[in-house]
């Protein structure tokens, strides 16, 4: 039996119903995740605008001692370029035995009680800069659930003060 055209109407405004249901669910979706991805945009533009800004130098580690992100400081600290350097292993981008045991006090640091030493990084034998000295700490990174992801480490330049130390040491000696 043929169906009325009043039926086939019905049938066509239920179906355009259902459709502008599921559009208009699908725009919601969509604008709902559109503000979240801004949201996270905005939150790491802001990070890394602090991290950017900072005079200390902060570099993230991942469980297998690769260099996961590392600040302008950073890099200026350990004379590296971070196109070269993220994702390379500690061992091989930064030649300090020193930088990498703190490393590895780090990740088994307590969360309260960040592993910390004195490095002296020597420069090469070209450079005309002598030795550079700086306060490290390390701790470990967990995500949300805990769990240890890594290690991070900021670095603070005590060159000048070093040095000034030691021409009070020498006047002093005087």
């Amino acid at each position: 039996a043929l169906l009325g055209a009043g039926v086939w109407v019905v049938v066509l405004r239920s179906a355009n119903r259902r459709l502008l249901t599921l559009y208009t669910a699908g725009q919601d979706r969509h604008k709902n995740l559109s503000d979240r991805y801004a949201a996270v945009e905005r939150r790491r533009s802001e990070l890394e605008a602090v991290l950017s800004s900072m005079v200390e130098g902060v570099a993230a580690i991942d469980r297998e001692e690769r260099l996961i992100s590392l600040n302008h400081a950073a890099a200026r600290l350990l004379l590296l370029d971070p196109a070269d350097a993220i994702g390379r292993p500690l061992h091989e981008i930064v030649r300090n035995v020193s930088l990498q045991v703190l490393v590895g006090e780090g990740m088994a640091a307590n969360d309260n009680d960040p592993a910390q030493t004195e490095l002296v990084l020597r420069p090469s034998p070209d450079s005309v800069t002598g030795d550079r000295f700086l306060q490290a700490q390390a701790a470990p990174v967990r995500d949300t659930g805990g769990n240890q992801v890594g290690a991070v480490v900021v670095l603070h330049d005590i060159t000048r003060l070093r040095r000034l130390e030691s021409v009070r040491r020498d006047f002093v000696a005087n």
